[in-house]
């Protein structure tokens, strides 16, 4: 596995990663590491192709070139759920898949997806006891321990959001990926939101979209700006918020 400047390993890698639809070219090129434990922001415009190089490091979209390594491993074949299996990982909307269960019942169940223990029950409550402890935990630690028992189609929607991470998390990720998990969130439950991100176990490693560029900035330790489908930078907050060419193209005056 290589290593950045910092000594630590990178754990998600890009090379060369490129992404065609037609003639419109959506990702070109682009290099990117993720490091262990590193908590990763990728910024740009709208229609930068932020959502698309989440896509293809998931396996939702195919690379028409260019390599995905995990942990060094070329997975540009593996299917999502393949790549689920070793630790990478995202976010999805819930409310349509586990709508009318809780909590509580939703994460179990993801708990025991992981462990390989099949989905032939209904009620995870009424058959796995441990599943049911370890999604009391996950739930405890995204701070809705006092909602495991709402139905969840009924949660605000900062609460959805809350519990997306639970079941993410429910799957032991290695390598998460976030895309827009603050978005249509109140600031004061994006508030939360984020301060369950940051006390994560530390090696965790998070990507995560945002267009919040004051959470960007506070959560961040490292920062990729995207444009066009290329990169554009790279580096820690405080470079990026001197480089003067994410200045014009992106960050403007209002960073300022």
């Amino acid at each position: 596995m290589s290593t950045l400047n910092n000594g630590s390993p990178v754990v998600l890698e890009t090379r060369k990663l490129c992404l065609s639809f037609g003639a419109l070219k959506v990702t070109r090129e682009v290099d990117f590491q993720l490091r262990s434990g590193e908590r990763h922001a990728l910024i740009g415009s709208n229609g930068a192709g932020k959502s698309t190089l989440v896509n293809l490091l998931a396996g939702v979209l195919q690379p028409h070139s260019g390599d995905i390594l995990l942990h060094g491993e070329r997975i540009n074949k593996l299917a999502p759920f393949q790549r689920v299996r070793r630790g990478l990982v995202r976010t999805f909307q819930i409310s349509a898949l586990f709508g009318e269960m809780t909590p509580l019942d939703a994460v179990a169940l993801a708990v025991c997806q992981a462990k390989g223990a099949g989905l032939s029950f209904l009620r995870a409550s009424a058959v796995h006891a441990e599943a049911i402890d370890e999604a009391a935990e996950l739930l405890c630690t995204v701070g809705l321990v006092d909602h495991i028992h709402d139905e969840t189609r009924f949660m605000a929607y900062g609460h959805q959001r809350l519990l997306e991470i639970a079941l993410a998390l429910a799957c032991r990720p290695k390598v998460l990926l976030l895309d827009e998990p603050a978005a249509g969130v109140p600031l004061a439950e994006s508030r939360r939101l984020f301060q369950t991100l940051a006390e994560l176990p530390s090696d965790l490693s998070i990507l995560l979209i945002e267009h919040d560029m004051k959470l960007v900035f506070q959560f961040a330790t490292r920062i990729s700006v995207l444009a066009e489908g290329a990169l554009l930078a790279q580096g820690t907050p405080e470079q990026i918020a001197q480089d003067e060419r994410v200045r014009q193209s992106y960050l403007g005056h209002k960073h300022e």
